[in-house]
């Protein structure tokens, strides 16, 4: 087994665990305290930046640019590329166009995190990965001027990618699969939390 087999394990594991414990943080938090929930996605918003960011330059300094190493064989590979454009080299050059996209996507997210919060634990952990995610790769972009991509699947024709990119995939398929599951919560999944104060509002005029 190569060497960062074992590192590799333990990344994907602890990312499991901080999606499951962000979700169950949420679930429990009164509904009316923004002010908690907001620390909580806020703190899990920065470690999943951060943790990109410093995969990213360990790849750099440590992954070859020439040929794919093995970690789980058939399954996982690393490598290290620097990427101006989207998966596959799709607008390749491209890299303001694709910072302001993922820009635009970011703040989106990050309104309904922090100031319309969605009612669904679900949905606020996904967002909360698409928007760390999309945070991650517009760094790279701003700063850099691409991405660094170093992950790769070897039992399919599939795009290098990195850990902002998982996040960004599994935050989308958070919200596909709990839709899709849970169709008679779909409406909760979308639904915004009130205000303490639009709730008394609401109340009033009854």
């Amino acid at each position: 087994m190569d060497g960062y087999l074992f590192p590799f394990i333990l990344i994907f594991i602890g990312f499991v665990l901080a999606i499951l414990a962000l979700v169950y943080l949420l679930s429990k938090v009164d509904r009316s305290k923004r002010t908690v929930s907001g620390i909580f996605s806020a703190v899990f918003l920065l470690l999943m930046v951060g943790s990109d960011r410093l995969s990213k330059v360990y790849a750099v300094n440590n992954f070859s640019r020439t040929g794919t190493e093995t970690v789980i064989p058939g399954i996982l590979g690393y490598s290290y590329t620097f990427n101006s454009g989207a998966a596959w080299g799709i607008l390749s050059g491209s890299t303001w166009l694709l910072a302001l996209i993922s820009l635009a996507i970011s703040l989106i997210c990050l309104y309904f995190i922090f100031v319309k919060p969605l009612y669904s634990p679900w949905s606020q952990a996904a967002l909360i990965l698409i928007t760390a995610g999309g945070l991650g790769n517009l760094y790279d972009r701003i700063v850099l001027g691409g991405v660094t991509d170093f992950l790769v699947f070897l039992f399919m024709n599939f795009p290098l990618f990195n850990l902002a990119d998982s996040c960004v995939t599994t935050g989308a398929g958070i919200l596909i699969v709990y839709m899709f599951f849970s169709s008679q919560n779909a409406p909760l999944l979308l639904q915004t939390q009130k205000a303490p104060d639009e709730g008394l509002g609401d109340e009033s005029q009854q």
